[in-house]
């Protein structure tokens, strides 16, 4: 698996295990994965943008926000928004292959920031 399935892997085990917290043992489990698809994240989608990056860094800010980590949080969101904007998900590709799985990722993702967007402000 490469380092961008890592990371968001990594990341969804976190705030999965956040969610989750029925006793010290996930809380440290969240903390040790989000660290870990942190860091890769951080590493590996930071020099050049791609969907993994804008799933990763919103997946963080979830997590944060859940932590109460706001400023974090908001910088997690900020990082997602710039990367997606970077490809091109706020624009509307009209021959696009409906069928295409990343086209419905792409889809998925760009409705879940715009939603993320409105509770925030």
């Amino acid at each position: 698996m490469a380092s961008p399935e890592k990371a968001v892997l990594f990341l969804v085990f976190a705030f999965a295990a956040q969610a989750r917290s029925q006793g010290v043992a996930d809380c440290q489990r969240a903390q040790y994965y989000f660290q870990h698809g942190r860091q890769i994240a951080m590493l590996h989608l930071t020099d050049e943008p791609m969907l993994e990056t804008s799933q990763a860094f919103l997946i963080a800010q979830l997590y944060l926000l859940a932590c109460s980590r706001r400023n974090a949080a908001y910088l997690s969101l900020g990082i997602a928004i710039t990367a997606a904007k970077a490809l091109g998900l706020h624009r509307v590709d009209p021959d696009a292959d409906e069928n295409d799985p990343r086209s419905s990722q792409r889809c998925a993702l760009s409705s879940l920031l715009v939603a993320i967007m409105g509770l925030i402000y």
